[in-house]
């Protein structure tokens, strides 16, 4: 479909989500909707959150191109801050899928959006390759939100100095201090500073699951345990894949 086919079909949903509506979950997960298209939608979601009593529950833009690499001078080339002001704006929403949407970091407005948001549950940025820069900012969502219970983060590119800040972020989410040890690599790199871990149920609600497969964390399966092992006193299953990525 052309983008024009495209918006003259979501511009219909966006005129009754700019009203009051009772909508409790929303997927539009591989939808070919085009960043004009999504803009619109979102749109029309942050009015009715600002205006109405907003139900929505579960949104899932997953599988959707959203990122615009050229646009015009003055034109905000990402979604982001839409989705961002959506969460700020409402006290509804627990599950997020914005996995294989081309997410690109650092985007303010929607970090501000997570970070602030006090009911969100489940989050997914999966396949969108975010890569070890991007990675400070996911490691700090989840230090800073810790009602975020189930993430997944898989596909990212992340190597283990992400794994390392996830670590990091984890430990300062359950307010615990963590004595730095070193763990060697094969070939004698210092990969992660981690020990003792905290006592569970001790600091805080564990989280439930943090999805890390598909990444290049460049571990064999002795360290991957290790990681894993740390993750586990913070996290209920934690998802590795096995051998040498």
């Amino acid at each position: 479909m052309s983008e024009n086919s495209i918006f003259g079909v979501v511009e219909p949903l966006a005129c009754v989500l700019r009203g009051k509506h009772s909508l409790v979950s929303l997927k539009l997960a591989e939808c070919q909707l085009t960043p004009k298209a999504s803009l619109a939608l979102l749109s029309a979601l942050e009015e009715s959150s600002a205006v109405h009593t907003n139900l929505l529950c579960h949104l899932s833009l997953a599988l959707n191109t959203l990122h615009r690499e050229s646009t015009k001078v003055g034109e905000n080339p990402h979604w982001g801050p839409n989705v961002g002001m959506i969460l700020s704006k409402t006290s509804t929403l627990t599950s997020l899928d914005l996995s294989s949407t081309g997410l690109r970091f650092p985007c303010k407005e929607l970090e501000r959006g997570i970070i602030h948001n006090a009911v969100l549950h489940t989050l997914s940025l999966s396949a969108n390759r975010i890569g070890d820069e991007g990675g400070k900012v996911v490691a700090k969502l989840l230090k800073k939100n810790r009602g975020i219970m189930v993430f997944d983060i898989s596909a990212n590119l992340f190597t283990h100095n992400t794994a390392s800040l996830l670590v990091e972020g984890l430990r300062e989410r359950h307010r615990r201090s963590l004595k730095r040890t070193r763990m060697k690599s094969a070939g004698g790199t210092s990969l992660f500073f981690y020990a003792a871990p905290p006592t569970r149920g001790t600091a805080g609600v564990m989280m439930e699951m943090l999805n890390l497969r598909e990444n290049k964390l460049g571990l064999d399966d002795q360290q991957k345990s290790e990681l894993v092992a740390v993750l586990q006193q913070f996290v209920g299953v934690v998802l590795v894949d096995q051998g040498l990525d």
